[in-house]
């Protein structure tokens, strides 16, 4: 079952990753290594993977220190994992901005059980970064861009295995993630496209005036590739 296949995915996240060649400088968040966060994400596969339902595969860019690098649930910070997934936790509750807009989208979306029954996901690099304090972007380091090639498309391979095959993968954030996945995407052919989607936390920063035309171009982006992908 996805449920079980996920998991078990996620307990591996290492697997491959270069831990030996990352500059010292860079802290490496890998929320899996913690008891309470295996036991949170054995919860949340149960409740909305336990099928063999194909899902679509979104990307984000990497886990961020408040959201994703904490709770090991991508774009869902402590308080949503409470609020909307029903698992309570003991992390210290506050939000994060691109978690926010994406609760918001799911709701719109038809809830986390429809959201979740359709999608999974994940990140070009699952574990996170973090540098003199703040989040990282792997794009944002040469040297890091370069050394998760081989990562990204082994862990790329290995979820793409256990949700179905891929017509389209979803990127959010266009510009350098979207890039570094069609150039991927364009060696590994992992699938047709790569469609991008702008990033949640650009979204509302910059354009949360615009939330409503934004949140509705997200759902029928998403449910336009997944009923795509389905038909595979």
């Amino acid at each position: 079952m996805n449920n079980k296949l996920l998991f078990e995915y996620h307990k591996e996240l290492k697997e491959k990753f270069p831990t030996d060649k990352i500059d010292s400088s860079i802290n490496v968040l890998d929320p899996y290594e913690d008891d309470k966060t295996i036991e949170n994400i054995e919860i949340f596969f149960d409740k909305y993977y336990k099928d063999k339902e194909h899902r679509t595969v979104i990307l984000g860019i990497n886990p961020g220190r408040f959201g994703a690098g904490v709770t090991g649930i991508p774009f869902t910070d402590p308080i949503y994992m409470d609020s909307e997934l029903g698992i309570p936790n003991n992390y210290n509750k506050r939000h994060e901005l691109s978690s926010q807009y994406i609760y918001q989208m799911i709701s719109d979306y038809g809830g986390p059980e429809k959201y979740y029954g359709d999608v999974v996901v994940s990140a070009v690099s699952p574990l996170g970064f973090e540098k003199d304090g703040k989040n990282l972007n792997y794009y944002d380091d040469k040297n890091l861009k370069s050394l998760i090639y081989d990562y990204s498309v082994h862990q790329l391979k290995k979820l793409i295995a256990i949700v179905g095959p891929q017509k389209s993968i979803i990127s959010l954030g266009g510009g350098k993630n979207q890039k570094y996945l069609e150039d991927l995407n364009k060696k590994e052919q992992l699938a047709e496209e790569i469609v991008a989607l702008p990033h949640p936390r650009y979204i509302m920063q910059y354009k949360r005036r615009y939330l409503k035309d934004y949140t509705s171009h997200y759902i029928n982006t998403i449910s336009s590739v997944v009923d795509k992908n389905r038909s595979v």
